[in-house]
Parts: C-alpha cells; structure tokens; sequence
C-alpha cells in the first residue's frame, strides 16, 4: 500500500516536522508492515481561510491491492 498526502498550512511552519510526523504515519498505516507514505507540506500563499491561518487541508490519496488468502487464491477470496 502506498499513502500521498499533502497538508496545506500557513501556521504553523510545519517543515520541520516532516520526519517526525512522516515515521507517525508510517507506524499508524502499516503496524511493521511494508508500504511508503509521501508526504507534502504547503503553505496558503496568503490566500483564503488557510493563508490567513484560520484554517489547514490536507488531501490524501491511498493505493491498495488485494492479498491473496494463501488457500486457493480464488477471486474474491483475498482480503484488502
């Protein structure tokens, strides 16, 4: 599975954060298993709720695939 997120923020600065709150995502999503997580910072630019620091978005997007039961392997059978 992979996660690509992108956190749009004027306050706070988030930048130096982006590996404590990367190695978070990471142990929440995949509990020791494998997957990446891709993670964006950006700011409002001044602009709307979030440039003025009323507000923060975050958009996130996940791509999963099918595990097979390893009995048979019949469609439909796996588990996401």
């Amino acid at each position: 599975m992979s996660v690509d997120a992108v956190v749009n923020a004027q306050v706070p600065r988030l930048a130096s954060m982006h590996g404590p709150i990367l190695d978070s995502l990471s142990r929440v999503l995949f509990r020791g298993g494998e997957g990446s997580v891709s993670l964006k910072f950006k700011s409002g630019e001044g602009t709307g709720d979030v440039g003025k620091g009323e507000a923060m978005r975050c958009w996130a997007i996940a791509g999963i695939q099918r595990v097979g039961t390893g009995v048979g392997d019949e469609p439909g059978g796996g588990r996401i």
